[in-house]
């Protein structure tokens, strides 16, 4: 009976064992299938536009430029702006030390002064040759009554020499007067060089203090107290930035595709994603004979200051559209198998779908069959995909 109880105690241990096995089995054979599910991101089929688009890569530059040459060389007293300064036309930028030119000035004026003494004397002299004219006609005709006289024995040989005597002096006196005249001219024109030359050196004085030409910012300074300036280098450069002009260079294919007037979108994404609204300002009738690029220029207004000269935008032309097609997102379309498909999600599970697709642009394709409006279509996650797989969206349901 012993060996009995032992039996049964083994037979039931076992059978508790491969119960257990048994158990553990089924655990697991529900654990490997249980479903599994890819998240994914979609958009919703919707009927809109493509555009083809060319994009140019352009340069930033300010819409004037002006570097500010001093009109006379001299040493630098005073230098009053600084780089990133915003001036007005005007404005005075640089003065130069003004003592010899103030020394020129006054020399000048002593000079002026002198010749308007020296001309004031004509008038005496004016007044000296009426005086001696008339002193000549009164001997002439005195002359001239003499010699009748004589003629008729009324008077004496004696009296007839007196008369022509007082004669040839009054002729020399009147030749005397009128060279003195001719002085007198000289001494006028004397007055206008001197004019002149007061003139000239008040200019010079005026050149002494450099003026902003145009209102803008101060781009660059290149000249400090001390120094001498020359009227062939630039003391600072002046530049217009609250519009500023984005210059392009544009092959054949596309230069007749941007008039002068035309609106345009530009990008510039060191300052922004969205883009900028602008304006063709001149387009280049010929092409540069080394690049056989055509120069055009764009100007964006700049009010915040923003836009900075030497900053890179991107400038899309528009090439080719559809309009009332249905669009989906370029990414949103694969390759497989040499054919082009999307994967659109019904009941939560991934469809493959083959399309045909039509005008693709820079960020979207149109779909001219293979899809409809309203379908749902993956745009993130697709890459992993197969058909039929089940997929799960984020909150929301779509991307």
């Amino acid at each position: 009976m012993l060996w009995k109880a032992r039996y049964l105690v083994v037979l039931v241990a076992l059978t508790l064992a491969l119960s257990g096995c048994g158990s553990k089995e089924d655990t697991a054979g529900k654990k490997g299938a249980e479903v599994i599910t890819k998240p994914v991101a979609v958009v919703t089929v919707a009927t809109g536009e493509v555009t083809r688009v060319n994009t140019i890569t352009g340069k930033v530059a300010a819409s004037m430029e002006v570097n500010v040459v001093p009109k006379l060389g001299g040493k630098v007293a005073d230098v009053q702006v600084q780089v990133g300064d915003r001036v007005q036309a005007g404005q005075v930028l640089v003065r130069l030390d003004t003592t010899e030119i103030a020394a020129q000035v006054k020399q000048a004026e002593a000079g002026l002064e002198t010749a308007r003494a020296n001309l004031e004397q004509t008038e005496q002299v004016k007044q000296a040759v009426q005086v001696a004219k008339a002193q000549h006609q009164a001997a002439k005709d005195n002359v001239e009554r003499m010699e009748y006289l004589y003629g008729q024995g009324a008077i004496s040989q004696a009296q007839l020499d007196g008369a022509r005597t007082q004669f040839q002096v009054a002729e020399a006196q009147l030749a005397q007067a009128e060279a003195n005249l001719k002085v007198a001219d000289v001494a006028r024109a004397q007055v206008l060089q001197a004019e002149a030359a007061l003139e000239l050196a008040r200019a010079q004085l005026n050149n002494s203090v450099i003026t902003a030409p145009i209102g803008g910012v101060i781009s660059a300074r290149y000249i400090d107290p001390g120094e001498m300036a020359a009227p062939t280098m630039p003391v600072v450069t002046i530049v217009q930035v609250d519009t500023v002009a984005i210059e392009a260079s544009v092959t054949e294919d596309y230069i007749n595709r941007l008039q002068v007037g035309q609106e345009v979108k530009t990008t510039i994404k060191v300052v922004q994603e969205e883009p900028f609204a602008g304006k063709v300002a001149s387009v280049s009738p010929a092409a540069d004979a080394r690049t056989s690029t055509y120069t055009v220029k764009i100007n964006v207004p700049n009010p915040e200051g923003a836009l900075k000269p030497g900053m890179t935008a991107a400038i899309p032309l528009a090439l080719e559209s559809q309009r009332d097609v249905l669009v989906v997102p370029v990414q949103a379309v694969l390759d497989r198998g040499g054919k082009k498909v999307v994967f659109v999600v019904e009941s939560g599970v991934a469809r493959q779908r083959e399309v045909t697709v039509g005008l693709e642009g820079e960020k979207e394709v149109a779909i001219t069959a293979g899809l409809f409006a309203g379908e749902q279509v993956v745009v993130s996650g697709q890459h992993l995909l197969s058909d039929g797989d089940r997929v799960t969206l984020p909150e929301g349901g779509k991307s």
